[in-house]
């Protein structure tokens, strides 16, 4: 659970700021074009955070079969030398 702790926090932390910005910004410029700039801004931002995090844990699980399979091949050369 403390593995997530910190990608959480970060996440949390951007969505934050970025809500802070939306209104610092409308307060001035108070136009109406600021909300579908955010929406859209934060939509494409999750898109392209969930693609590398789906990227990244299959890479991650591929990684392990790999290992698995290179242990297991490990295994069987040593059993067979015996």
């Amino acid at each position: 659970m403390a593995t997530f702790r910190r990608p959480t926090v970060l996440i949390l932390a951007g969505v934050a700021l970025s809500v802070a910005l939306l209104f610092g910004l409308w307060i001035p410029y108070g136009d109406a074009a600021v909300w579908p700039g955010f929406a859209g801004s934060l939509a494409g931002s999750l898109v392209a955070f969930t693609a590398a995090l789906y990227w990244d844990r299959t890479q991650r699980r591929q990684q392990r079969l790999d290992d698995e399979a290179d242990r297991a091949r490990a295994v069987g050369d040593e059993r067979s030398r015996e």
